[in-house]
């Protein structure tokens, strides 16, 4: 009896590719169950990852002939669960941007183990921006921008050695502030001020990434008192933060599901805020979520030093 035929012996190349393939589906099917653990929404944070790698795969397959035509399709059909789960369309097909008087807004994550450069302190004087919103702010950062005051004279400030300083700077006389604490050493920070006659209230947080269980109890913390806050707000909303979540997340989601704020990306598109590792591993973010407001322009500041680029934002009021 004759042995069973078997398919041609794969090249290495070809064997590097099926095992590529399979990386990508295990990537794929997990952040497609990214609400069931921390660890599967560690994959789902990089879907626009997993589709360049996807189109990287699909004419190398075909050229070399390799036979992974299934799983790239399994592939293919996981990411695109994802992608419409995220409304993932609504960060790619923008919209006309708003038109009218419009608020300008200036959010960064200095990286709390730095201090800014002279060129970074001149960047932000000459910018004209309404608000500064800092992350990772720190005392050390807070004395060396200084001269910040001479524009933006109004400060709510939480300076914190490590990287969970805040610190809100405005060109409009702040009425209220209040420092909300989700535990020792994590707040979130909420300041008025009038806008066209009405009140506007800005909040500025850091939640902690989603790295095992205590952060993500803590994140949940900072979700339930966030949308408890504005529920009991009333007026326009901004809310800027690094919010150590990629727009089309679901618990991001949730977020402007529950409290009707919208994604600022979503009609301008996705831009990348952190930098991560590599170009290729970067991810948005740091966000803007507003109310009673309309985009105007979302756009990408300099690169300082952090290991976050700052985000310019414009928004025009609703009438």
């Amino acid at each position: 009896m004759s042995a069973p035929e078997t398919g041609p012996e794969l090249s290495p190349f070809q064997k590097l590719l099926n095992l590529a393939a399979w990386g990508l589906v295990v990537a794929a099917l997990a952040g497609s169950l990214w609400k069931f653990h921390w660890f599967f929404a560690l994959f789902g944070q990089f879907l626009p990852q997993q589709a360049l790698f996807l189109l990287l795969l699909l004419p190398l397959a075909f050229f070399s002939r390799t036979p992974i035509v299934g799983k790239l399709m399994l592939c293919f059909l996981l990411i695109l669960f994802q992608a419409r789960r995220g409304q993932v369309q609504e960060l790619i097909f923008t919209l006309p941007p708003a038109e009218g008087e419009a608020l300008k807004i200036i959010q960064f994550n200095v990286h709390g183990d730095r201090s800014p450069t002279d060129e970074e302190v001149n960047w932000l004087l000459e910018s004209e921006a309404d608000f500064l919103l800092f992350q990772e702010f720190t005392p050390g950062y807070q004395e060396a921008v200084g001269r910040l005051q001479e524009k933006w004279p109004h400060v709510q400030a939480l300076p914190q050695e490590g990287f969970f300083g805040l610190a809100i700077y405005s060109r409009k006389e702040l009425l209220k502030t209040e420092v909300h604490w989700v535990e020792p050493g994590i707040a979130i920070l909420e300041a008025q001020v009038l806008f066209h006659q009405k009140p506007l209230s800005l909040f500025n947080l850091h939640p902690p990434p989603g790295f095992g269980s205590e952060h993500v109890e803590n994140r949940r913390k900072n979700g339930e008192l966030l949308k408890r806050r504005i529920a009991e707000t009333e007026g326009r909303v901004l809310v800027a933060g690094d919010f150590n979540d990629a727009p089309f997340s679901p618990d991001l989601m949730k977020l402007e599901t529950e409290t009707g704020l919208i994604n600022i990306q979503r009609g301008l598109g996705y831009k990348s805020t952190w930098k991560g590792w590599t170009s290729v591993l970067s991810l948005s973010i740091d966000h803007l979520l507003m109310k009673g407001f309309q985009p105007k322009s979302h756009a990408i500041g300099p690169d300082f030093g952090s290991d976050h680029l700052p985000v310019i934002s414009e928004v025009v009021p609703l009438l």
